[in-house]
């Protein structure tokens, strides 16, 4: 379910206005679960009302933005939420990917790809 703009700027701002705990505005607003609701106070605290509102584009990131965060994580000073707000990158779960396939293939993870079928030889 796609919550509005101001649908979740009305439940951030009861909570941060002591309007109650986030379980029990949850219940209070039919939010499925207090995990969502931790998530927009989470957005709004590190980005403001941008975080907020609906990303409607995607965010490309290139290979080298990504080796410096992957390096930065794994330098071991910072968690996953604390070096994807250090660097502004919206949820925690992309720098998690980012890891796994750094591990996985190493900076190559991220080298352009071919894309579509490929060409029939005559």
């Amino acid at each position: 379910m796609k919550y509005t703009y101001e649908f979740k700027r009305q439940v951030v701002e009861d909570y941060l206005t002591g309007g109650g705990g986030v379980l029990f505005l949850a219940k209070k607003y039919g939010i499925p679960g207090k995990s969502l609701v931790h998530q927009w106070i989470k957005a709004y605290r590190e980005f403001g009302e941008d975080g907020l509102k609906a990303s409607w584009t995607k965010e490309v990131y290139d290979a080298e933005f990504k080796e410096k965060a992957v390096k930065l994580y794994l330098a071991g000073l910072d968690s996953y939420e604390e070096v994807a707000a250090q660097l502004h990158i919206k949820t925690p779960a992309t720098l998690n990917r980012w890891v796994q396939e750094y591990e996985e293939h190493g900076v190559d993870a991220w080298a352009p790809k071919k894309r579509g079928r490929p060409r029939k030889r005559p």
